[in-house]
């Protein structure tokens, strides 16, 4: 879209302006409907995102063999996605160390309140243990 915005020689913010019209998000909507993307296929898509694995070699050689693991990188941008669409972050931008295997959240977060736990509290807590179990 950003492509095709330059070459009509408009902003970003134009663009984002008039998509965020309710009668073109509406429009946006039927066209997907019609080609099949409903919002029941969408939401089995962005479920099997969250649960996504993958296929790792362990090993080399005659002795190489393979595993199943979580695809960590697909299950955070799918779990953000997730968080977005219920209105949970407004705004984030997430950095995840694979080494260190930690979750940075950044910029603002909504203050809803989970079982008198603030988001922010919660990925405070998620952080600590994170931390807490490589020390072990």
């Amino acid at each position: 879209m950003a492509t095709a915005a330059k070459k009509l020689g408009l902003t970003r913010q134009t663009v984002q302006h008039h998509v965020s019209k309710p009668e073109v998000k509406s429009e946006i909507a039927r066209l997907m409907d019609k080609s099949g993307l409903s919002d029941s296929r969408l939401l089995k898509k962005l479920n099997a995102l969250i649960d996504c694995k993958k296929t790792i070699t362990v090993g080399s050689g005659p002795m190489a063999t393979t595993e199943e693991v979580d695809d960590n990188a697909v299950q955070v941008k799918a779990t953000e996605l997730a968080f977005k669409l219920k209105g949970h972050i407004k705004s984030t931008e997430v950095n995840v160390d694979a080494s260190q295997k930690t979750l940075q959240v950044f910029n603002k977060l909504n203050d809803e309140e989970f079982d008198g736990a603030s988001v922010q509290g919660m990925i405070a807590d998620l952080n600590t243990g994170l931390s807490g179990q490589r020390k072990q």
